[in-house]
């Protein structure tokens, strides 16, 4: 999801939603959306859903996302609808939800 899937006059929304335990990050956009058949697929690495269109990538940014989020404790979400968009979800959990194993396996400190 970005803007090259977004056509000219559409919105990308950016927001952040405090919840009490996480905190979400949302991009929401207002392109031309993922068929269902392919939502499954979206994280994984070099999937894209119409391989036509080659000057759009090589199907290597969610995964990448996906792969930096889990590193990280968190998780990463995608919702879409053909013709209205997508909103993809970041969900950072609090620094007191992030066990000490978690912290000694990523070698990360809490975000949050």
């Amino acid at each position: 999801m970005s803007s090259k899937f977004t056509p000219p006059g559409g919105e990308i929304r950016v927001s952040l939603k405090r919840q009490p335990d996480r905190l979400d990050l949302i991009v929401k956009d207002t392109g031309r959306g993922i068929a269902a058949e392919h939502l499954p697929h979206v994280f994984d690495r070099f999937y894209r859903a119409d391989p036509s269109r080659s000057s759009e990538g090589v199907g290597l940014g969610l995964a990448l996302v996906k792969s930096i989020m889990d590193l990280h404790g968190g998780s990463v979400t995608a919702e879409s609808k053909p013709g209205e968009g997508t909103i993809i979800t970041l969900r950072f959990i609090q620094s007191e939800q992030m066990s000490r194993s978690d912290q000694h396996r990523t070698n990360l400190q809490p975000l949050v």
